[in-house]
């Protein structure tokens, strides 16, 4: 079934609901269950066996037999049937503008803009945030065995071998790290320190890692 996006009216709200192939909302496909549109050939305000749908009632001749059977004519005023009425909300088209570029440090976000015949999904381009920016640069390494592996083969002898007590408790840690790193963590960050410390990597080393 085909879906489409429709922003309501009435509440300012996007809502998904089946679409005809022309695009327009399929409301005998919406409407709730029980319920029914004023049109809709299923209710029973529009269920006749005497006529098709919408066709004027016969007029009956006055001169037919006795048992002729004479079929009560159907009420088609849908207020005649409290609860099954289903009066669809007004509905626009959503209209998708394409995202704008940005620079570096800035984020575009989407906004809806209502007009009367459409709703209009827009952008507004502002300046990230000290922790959005923050998070823009992140460097994330899945678990611990992605961030050893930015260490070069030299890197992870001397850390292996090293006799300095943090280093080796930092070698624990990493081993037991139960998630994700990410590069601003602060015992990242001071790992790195200390293994430049120690004279294990150099600051430009430490800046290609987090890089």
């Amino acid at each position: 079934m085909l879906m489409k996006t429709f922003g309501i009216s009435s509440t300012l709200q996007l809502v998904d609901l089946p679409a005809t192939p022309c695009g327009e909302p399929d409301w005998l496909a919406a409407t709730p269950p029980g319920m029914f549109t004023a049109q809709d050939p299923r209710a029973p305000w529009n269920q006749d066996p005497r006529a098709p749908w919408n066709a004027p009632d016969p007029v009956l001749s006055e001169d037919a037999a006795p048992d002729t059977p004479q079929l009560e004519p159907i009420n088609r005023d849908p207020s005649a049937y409290p609860g099954l009425l289903w009066t669809p909300p007004e509905v626009v088209p959503l209209v998708k503008l394409a995202a704008p570029e940005v620079i570096s440090g800035m984020v575009a976000e989407p906004l809806l803009v209502w007009h009367s015949d459409r709703v209009e999904r827009d952008w507004e381009v502002r300046n990230m945030t000290a922790e959005e920016l923050a998070a823009s640069t992140r460097k994330i390494w899945a678990n611990s065995a992605a961030f050893w592996e930015v260490f070069t083969s030299s890197e992870k002898e001397a850390i292996a071998v090293s006799a300095h007590p943090t280093v080796r408790a930092l070698v624990i840690t990493l081993s037991t790290w139960p998630s994700a790193l990410f590069s601003d963590d602060p015992r990242v960050t001071s790992g790195l320190e200390l293994l430049q410390a120690v004279g294990i990597l150099t600051a430009e080393r430490i800046a290609q890692i987090l890089a």
